[in-house]
């Protein structure tokens, strides 16, 4: 081996080290800049969000929801113990336990528990038409709370 060879071996680790450092340099130098950024320590929105939606729902209240929702309610009545007289039905319950599609599940409980739908669009409430009345609760923080009643008894 040359002399120049014996060399680079020598300094091999500590030019990997430097390299290693020089990469990763920016990442650290702009830690304190991205880490406001991305702290979502003090935001409680969930909670105030789910807060609402509970305090809300008549007693025996079923919910259809879609997961990101479901979770922190999930959280609230199995973890916390909070409303235990709620069923929260999302789309994967819905698949897993064939309880059928947005009509059938709302079909399904709406004759003897309050039916309550968590959706962000309207793409599904058009299926809804004709057979349930839809409106908003009317939540400031859970504008996406919706009460469904059979037609029937939306008229009474």
């Amino acid at each position: 081996m040359d002399a120049g060879a014996r060399v680079f071996g020598t300094l091999r680790p500590a030019l990997l080290a430097a390299a290693g450092l020089l990469l990763i340099a920016p990442s650290i130098l702009a830690l304190p800049d991205r880490s406001d950024l991305v702290d979502r320590s003090q935001d409680h929105s969930a909670q105030v969000w789910t807060d609402e939606v509970l305090g809300a729902l008549e007693p025996n209240a079923v919910v259809v929801s879609w997961w990101s929702y479901s979770t922190p309610l999930w959280y609230a009545t199995i973890v916390d113990g909070r409303r235990p007289d709620i069923l929260i039905i999302d789309d994967r319950n819905r698949l897993d336990q064939n309880l059928g599609d947005l009509n059938q599940v709302i079909e399904r409980f709406a004759a003897t528990r309050p039916v309550y739908l968590i959706r962000n669009g309207s793409t599904e409430l058009a299926a809804l038409a004709g057979r349930f009345e839809v409106s908003s609760v009317g939540l400031p923080h859970a504008p996406n709370l919706l009460r469904a009643l059979p037609v029937a008894a939306a008229r009474q």
